[in-house]
């Protein structure tokens, strides 16, 4: 009877143990799939900026020059800090 008894706890406790861990990888695979959504979201709405952008129209194409090297400056740092953000996130 002990030894039964013994047994039905170990099996009861590797169940638990079990579930613990299925309870685990569900919140990190959730917490990796919200990062995955943020990260496509941001990416692409960087992306939208980068296309989309219109210069206003001027005569001096000096300024116009720097307003769309500001532009792609600002879009290529938002895209290394979204991505450096997703590998740290990551690994």
């Amino acid at each position: 009877m002990l030894a039964a008894d013994k047994l039905q706890l170990q099996s009861t406790l590797k169940q638990q143990a079990t579930a613990l861990k299925e309870k685990e990888f569900n919140l990190h695979h959730n917490n990796f799939m919200t990062v995955g959504t943020q990260a496509a979201v941001l990416a692409g709405l960087d992306v939208t900026m980068f296309i989309e952008f219109q210069p206003p129209p001027n005569d001096e194409w000096v300024c116009v020059l720097f307003v769309v090297f500001g532009v792609w400056l600002y879009t290529c740092i938002l895209q290394t800090s979204h991505l450096t953000h997703i590998i740290c996130t990551l690994f």
